[in-house]
């Protein structure tokens, strides 16, 4: 099962249920979902995501400054 009903049962919390595959089969042994759709699930809930706090995702840090690519270092091997 799912454990939304428990939030808002008990804490009154409003919840949303997405995600990929068919309901009748959710957490079912063998449950088939496909890479095409668990894809585009990630896609929309990063799109939404995105439209709720008005920032892109790849500019959220906790910190809130942009991500900063690390350096690449160069392997040197020794003799």
């Amino acid at each position: 099962g799912c454990d939304m009903s428990g939030w808002v049962r008990l804490a009154g919390v409003p919840t949303v249920i997405y995600g990929p595959g068919e309901i009748e089969l959710a957490h079912a042994p063998n449950e088939p979902v496909s890479l095409k759709a668990t894809y585009r699930v990630a896609r929309t809930l990063v799109k939404a995501t995105e439209r709720l706090l008005e920032t892109p995702v790849d500019d959220l840090q906790p910190s809130g400054k942009k991500p900063q690519r690390a350096e690449r270092k160069e392997h040197h091997s020794v003799n």
